[in-house]
């Protein structure tokens, strides 16, 4: 178990591969679980750092406040720490706001970014993201409530492939489970993010990627930061829901193998 301590805080970090560096910023309540998959379909062509921000797997998950501010200054600690002057960031949802919060922090640090599956702002969310957030705000965890999440995030031959039973049953049985507290830290960091002024300012190569069949953060969100940061790609993965490092992680990495190399 690797650790990097930053202030108080606790930090978990797995690092595999090869090549130049790129670190992955994981998505709201995911840890380096959920970016397993791609991990391992990039660590031929990159020296990969897949982390658990915090509140969430193995790192520390203390019960205050916090913006995804903090979360840049911390992930840049951890790159510092790692050695690294400038690295590749891919953000997944939560983790793209993240991304984009370094670039306005420290953006010699940043070589390329990939943003995916998120937004510049998650104060106008989806009907579909603001109903299942408000449940979030007030209950426990249940099946009613992973079944309405499960079927928002994923796209349907993902759905198809792997039951909702098997969804729950992983869930429920989770052997380093989210405290309620420490979602609920998350999702605050998530509602008070607003980028809208500063993406005229990005000006490194930057990747977009989308699902088509979104229903938490849609990809018309994508679109639209395709059409506000300068010089961006945009890719659309068709068949794909929210979870696109779960879905298809062999074809967002050839997305990102792909952008990367020019």
């Amino acid at each position: 178990m690797t650790l990097y301590k930053t202030g108080e805080l606790n930090l978990y970090y797995e690092i595999a591969g090869k090549g130049e560096p790129l670190i992955l910023l994981n998505g709201l309540g995911c840890d380096t679980r959920t970016m397993q998959p791609l991990a391992e379909s990039l660590k031929g062509s990159f020296t990969v750092i897949n982390y658990d921000m915090r509140c969430v797997g193995q790192s520390d998950k203390p019960d205050t406040p916090f913006t995804l501010a903090d979360v840049a200054y911390e992930t840049s600690q951890l790159i510092e720490h790692l050695g690294y002057e400038k690295i590749g960031v891919l953000g997944f949802s939560m983790g793209g706001m993240a991304a984009m919060e370094l670039f306005h922090l420290d953006r010699d640090i940043v070589g390329k970014m990939c943003l995916v599956s998120t937004t510049p702002s998650f104060r106008r969310p989806s009907p579909v993201a603001e109903e299942m957030l408000s449940m979030l705000r007030s209950t426990e965890i249940s099946n009613a409530l992973l079944k309405q999440v499960y079927e928002s995030m994923f796209g349907n031959s993902f759905r198809k492939a792997h039951p909702l039973d098997e969804y729950i049953k992983l869930r429920m049985t989770d052997t380093n489970p989210q405290p309620l507290h420490a979602y609920l830290r998350q999702l605050a960091a998530c509602e008070s993010f607003d980028s809208f002024d500063n993406l005229k300012d990005i000006n490194v190569p930057v990747l977009l990627v989308a699902g088509n069949e979104d229903g938490l953060v849609p990809a018309e969100n994508t679109k639209w930061l395709h059409k506000n940061i300068a010089g961006s790609e945009l890719h659309v993965l068709n068949g794909v829901g929210h979870m696109a490092p779960l879905e298809a992680p062999k074809e967002l990495a050839a997305a990102l193998l792909s952008s990367f190399s020019q």
